[in-house]
Formats: structure tokens, C-alpha cells, sequence
């Protein structure tokens, strides 16, 4: 291999790259788009106040914490530690997403023991 076929295929493989890194970026976008529409619907449909107003709560809680992380990721804000629920690593953070999403389901179960 001589010095021009090895950089071409180091481009084309950065081509590649970039592609299948552009296609998960989508794909996880998408993720947290449906995420947090089925807890906004899980907003709508609550019976009471209480757990309404509890899942709009997380609703924000979750929306903000993505906005502010792929806004550090692009670069458009400041660099703090806040991570991406789910996906970076947090022990404690992470016990209180999960904890916050039990809630929205417990939300969205108790939707059907209340009469309108």
C-alpha cells in the first residue's frame, strides 16, 4: 500500500464514519423526541391535578436536561456537568431519572382508578 491508497482509505473511512455517526445522532434525537411526547401525553391524559401538574414537572425536568446537554455538545453552551439521561454515565443522576420516570408511570397508571 503506498502513501495515496492509504489516504484515500482513511478518507473514505472518515466518510463513513461521519455518515454512521450522523444516522445514530438522528436516531437518538428521535429517541428523546418520543420520550418525552409519551410523558406529555401522559400529562393530558392524567385525571387529577396533582398528577398532572407532577408529570409536567418531569416533563421539564427531562426536556431542559437535554436542551442544556446537546447544547454543550454543539458547543452553543457553556460546559457544565450535567449529563443525558440514560445515556451518560451518573450513578446518582441516574437513580433519579429512573425514580422520576416510575413516577410518570405510576401517573399514567393512576389514570384509570379516577373518574371524570
Amino acid at each position: 500500500m503506498n502513501k495515496t491508497s492509504r489516504v484515500e482509505f482513511t478518507v473514505e473511512l472518515v466518510r463513513i464514519l461521519t455518515a454512521i455517526a450522523i444516522a445514530y445522532a438522528v436516531a437518538l434525537v428521535t429517541l428523546f423526541c418520543l420520550f418525552l411526547l409519551s410523558i406529555f401525553s401522559t400529562v393530558v391524559q392524567a385525571k387529577d391535578r396533582f398528577g398532572s401538574m407532577l408529570a409536567v414537572g418531569v416533563f421539564f425536568y427531562f426536556f431542559w436536561q437535554i436542551c442544556i446537554n446537546m447544547g454543550m455538545v454543539i458547543g452553543l453552551m457553556p460546559v457544565v456537568g450535567i449529563p443525558l439521561p440514560f445515556i451518560s454515565y451518573g450513578g446518582s443522576a441516574t437513580v433519579v431519572n429512573f425514580t422520576l420516570l416510575g413516577i410518570v408511570l405510576n401517573v399514567s397508571m393512576r389514570r384509570f382508578m379516577f373518574k371524570s
